[in-house]
């Protein structure tokens, strides 16, 4: 190999590991710092990553060669908004990969060895193995990526399949390569070097192409999950402007129904007058709000569950102590979650067959710096379940309810647990009361 094939493919390896670490960092750190644009960050990236990877010598022990890795991805971590024990962690993980990636090249190029008899295979091996265990590096990250992202979206297998499937591909080659050519490849001319180079460029356009496919669906699922929940939020609306149409059309009344009491009155028919009365008193219990906390969110979200439990002869049980004038929650948050819960619990108490068990229990309370939402229901089924997916036929629309609570209980720093028992179910949800 030509010494400007050597410095070429050192310079290649240094951008690469940059890269790797670049992708790393913005999968686990995620935000630079408010002094840096991206590409100031990437230009010191890059120049950083260069300067590092010449001030390595070969004379070097092991010791030093970690010690100055940790060093660099660790300068590289300073570009993020992160606390000091994750820029830490970040670091560490890097030089772990970097080791790992190392020993596996090195187990492959052993095993090339042992299957060609050249003399020339074993010249200019370092670069060769360095540039190996940067796919094998690119592979490890890409793990990391789907474990973090596992359960967040909705996103295509298919493109994370091919997240992986494409670099082990790209080994694939190289080594079968390598093979065929009797070890040759590593002293080869520029043409094929050149195509060993382009492989690994190839494996970053094609992640950063399907990053951005999985990134679009997100936004798609995301879009899904907004439709969804506005129409969530239309219904309720609804439901409470119906509560209060019923109210006011009793209020419009009332003079009609003091004009005939007064006519009762006069005529001293008081028997008639209490029937009427009596009417009245269950006309108005029919159409007003069950629960009356002065808190409009809670008073019509749980008043519409009590209708809706009575209807489908399910008990129904509120113990709710709140001071209003804690609580600084938007109302939007806290109607995604409160009546996620509550339709969650009317829709397993549904499927009780028993109408003797079917029963539910809504305790709402504010704490000193919580308001805490605790429902806990009857349900069928059987002992576990996945506490944040849907049964419902309609999955797609369906099965962000759970999900959509423990989203806003993780945007207020508070807590979602659920309890799947044999014949009930129980979820609370803790919301932090953030001084204002």
């Amino acid at each position: 190999m030509s010494e400007l094939m050597q410095l070429i493919f050192t310079i290649a390896a240094s951008v690469f590991d940059v890269v790797i670490a670049m992708i790393f960092l913005e999968i686990v750190l995620k935000k630079f710092q408010d002094w840096a644009a991206k590409p100031i960050c990437y230009f010191i990236y890059i120049v950083l990553g260069v300067v590092f990877w010449f001030v390595r010598i070969p004379e070097m022990t092991w010791t030093f060669f970690v010690l100055l890795g940790l060093i660099e991805y660790f300068v590289f971590t300073l570009m993020y908004k992160s606390k000091m024990i994750a820029k830490i962690f970040a670091a560490i993980s890097l030089q772990v990969f970097s080791m790992l990636s190392e020993v596996a090249a090195n187990s492959i190029i052993t095993f090339m060895n042992m299957l060609v008899t050249s003399k020339s295979f074993s010249e200019d091996v370092y670069l060769y193995t360095v540039m190996l265990s940067k796919l094998i590096k690119f592979i490890m990250v890409i793990i990391v990526l789907l474990i973090m992202k596992k359960g967040t979206v909705r996103a295509n297998v298919k493109d994370y399949l091919c997240l992986i499937i494409i670099p082990l591909l790209s080994i694939f080659i190289i080594v079968a390569v390598t093979i065929e050519s009797k070890g040759t490849i590593v002293n080869s001319g520029f043409t094929t070097n050149t195509a060993i180079l382009g492989i690994l460029i190839i494996n970053f356009i094609v992640y950063y192409l399907l990053n951005n496919i999985i990134q679009a669906n997100e936004i798609r699922e995301k879009q899904i999950q907004m439709e969804t929940q506005f129409m969530f939020q239309e219904k309720k609306y609804e439901q409470t402007s119906m509560s209060f149409k019923s109210i006011s059309s009793i209020i419009h009344d009332t003079n009609k129904h003091l004009v005939y009491l007064r006519e009762c009155a006069v005529q001293q028919n008081y028997k008639e007058a209490i029937d009427y009365i009596d009417k009245a008193i269950d006309n108005v219990k029919e159409s007003y709000k069950k629960v009356n906390t002065g808190y409009l969110v809670v008073d019509a979200l749980v008043s519409n569950a009590f209708n809706t439990a009575e209807a489908n002869m399910i008990k129904f049980k509120t113990d709710i102590k709140i001071d209003k004038s804690k609580i600084n929650i938007e109302r939007y948050d806290l109607s995604v979650a409160l009546g996620n819960l509550l339709d969650n619990a009317i829709e397993a108490c549904k499927k009780v067959r028993n109408l003797d068990d079917r029963y539910i229990e809504v305790n709402i309370f504010t704490a000193d710096t919580a308001l805490v939402l605790n429902i806990l229901n009857s349900a069928e089924g059987k002992n576990t379940m996945d506490k944040l997916k849907s049964d419902k036929p309609d999955k797609v629309r369906h099965g962000y309810g759970l999900g959509n609570v423990n989203r806003i209980a993780e945007k207020y720093g508070g807590s979602f647990t659920v309890e799947r028992k044999e014949s009930k179910f129980e979820a609370t949800v803790v919301l932090p009361l953030l001084d204002e």
